[in-house]
């Protein structure tokens, strides 16, 4: 039996396909990594902007004059201004994406850092008393005492784990910077930070932390789109020459299917690039809403605050000090000083409310009544809305006086302390741990209280209140 006929050798057009082939597919491969590597360098820089402005909004919430108080001892642990603290880092780590610790770190003038309140519960493993030192600050989380510059870092590794970690000084705080800015400060070098050196370091560094790996995971989902691409172009070149191999093998009767086969590569790496490019596009302008939306959040949270503040320790104060010096107010003299202070449009109404107590009540209204209020009354709103008369209190704020713009409904007589808001802003600006400044004025997200005390006034005094 003889030997078989040895196979003759591809056709000249078979070995071009096959050059041309890995040609294409190397490029392919090369062009898929360099896609992926940029995609997954531009999340990382995109997600530590995220994470410093967060950082940021969160740190423009802080009570700085209460962080004052603090004295990183067991002591802190009963102060009411380290437990509010302390409930609204927990708060707050809730709402923050992936992110496992916020902290506030304190530094001493020998350079040592230490912890002075945390988000962790004291039962937790990771909880770091006040006072404890932070041995593992690394040098760059050190330079935002000095530079008081917001910095993004990582991953680096302390006694807790590996971490990307946002870092924002408080002193005295200025507006949010843009999420355009975050994004250059996050971009150009994470983990470092430019600017002058101060002399004088930061009050303290609010720092949130994310972990290594959930960090991995979501550039693991930012690098899955081109990955996919790449192995879908692949796949395509692939069994493209293997079926132009095929119909080469068969050029005398080829099946009508093949004859036709580089229209229909053609098409399908189209096709496949069509899909990515929309993914891109939406991923894109989803990205640019985001980037729009957070610096019309920035910007109003730091104009809001400004305002606040503007109202709250200007106009407010100045009324309050007004009303602390007068021993008996007459509604002209209420309604002069605050003829000025009824044009800012931002105040709906000025008030002034005297505490008084549940035995004190009767006397009271009595009084009101006879020094030119008729039909004084002290009530509240049902669950309904409708006026009744409060009760169920042992002490009550009635409006006495109040300055109001055009249009704005009287309240004269409302409990101020039956609202839950208002109650909440009040028992704030009553707080005898917080700092004189802060127990005149206290401001929430719709007013400010403060009181104005009389010396010798038996424990009773006035509040004043803003609602913006």
């Amino acid at each position: 039996m003889g030997a078989a006929a040895p196979s003759p050798p591809p056709p000249p057009a078979m070995r071009g396909h096959r050059r041309w082939g890995l040609a294409l597919l190397l490029a392919i491969l090369m062009g898929g990594a360099l896609l992926t590597w940029w995609m997954v360098v531009t999340a990382d820089h995109a997600k530590r902007a995220d994470l410093l402005v967060q950082t940021q909004l969160l740190a423009q919430t802080l009570d700085i004059e209460g962080i004052q108080t603090l004295s990183a001892t067991d002591a802190d642990l009963q102060r009411p201004a380290y437990q509010r603290l302390k409930e609204q880092l927990a708060l707050s780590r809730a709402v923050i994406p992936q992110c496992r610790f916020i902290y506030l770190i304190g530094r001493r003038s020998s350079g040592e850092l230490f912890f002075l309140v945390d988000s962790e519960d004291p039962s937790s493993k990771d909880y770091s008393p006040p006072g404890q030192i932070f041995q593992d600050a690394t040098e760059s989380f050190r330079r935002v005492f000095i530079t008081h510059t917001a910095a993004t870092e990582g991953p680096s590794t302390d006694s807790w784990g590996t971490w990307i970690s946002g870092s924002v000084p408080l002193n005295e705080l200025r507006a949010v910077a843009t999420h355009s800015q975050a994004v250059d400060e996050a971009a150009h070098s994470p983990g470092s930070q430019a600017g002058e050196t101060n002399s004088d370091a930061a009050l303290a560094v609010l720092g949130t932390d994310i972990d290594a790996r959930d960090w991995n995971w979501m550039l693991a989902r930012a690098a899955l789109p081109p990955v996919l691409l790449t192995l879908a172009l692949a796949t395509l070149v692939v069994v493209g020459r293997i079926l132009l191999a095929r119909r080469a093998r068969r050029s005398e009767h080829p099946s009508r299917w093949l004859r036709h086969l580089e229209p229909a590569l053609a098409l399908a790496i189209g096709l496949v690039l069509t899909l990515f490019a929309t993914w891109v596009i939406h991923r894109s302008e989803a990205r640019d809403r985001e980037l729009a939306f957070a610096q019309l959040a920035a910007s109003c949270t730091g104009e809001l605050a400004e305002t606040l503040q503007t109202i709250a320790r200007t106009d407010l104060e100045s009324l309050a000090c007004f009303c602390q010096h007068s021993e008996n107010i007459t509604r002209d003299e209420f309604q002069s000083f605050s003829a000025h202070l009824v044009n800012n449009p931002l105040v709906q109404v000025w008030e002034l409310a005297p505490v008084v107590s549940a035995a004190e009540q009767a006397r009271f209204t009595e009084q009101a009544r006879a020094a030119g209020w008729q039909d004084f009354s002290i009530w509240q709103k049902d669950p309904q809305g409708r006026r009744v008369a409060a009760s169920g209190s042992d002490i009550y704020y009635p409006v006495l006086q109040e300055a109001t713009g055009t249009g704005n409904e009287t309240v004269l007589g409302y409990d101020l302390r039956s609202e839950p808001l208002q109650r909440a802003a009040l028992e704030e600006a009553e707080r005898p741990d917080r700092p004189e400044s802060h127990r005149r004025t206290g401001v929430c997200a719709q007013l400010a209280a403060a009181p104005a005390r009389k010396s010798g006034a038996s424990g009773t005094h006035a509040q004043l209140r803003t609602a913006v």
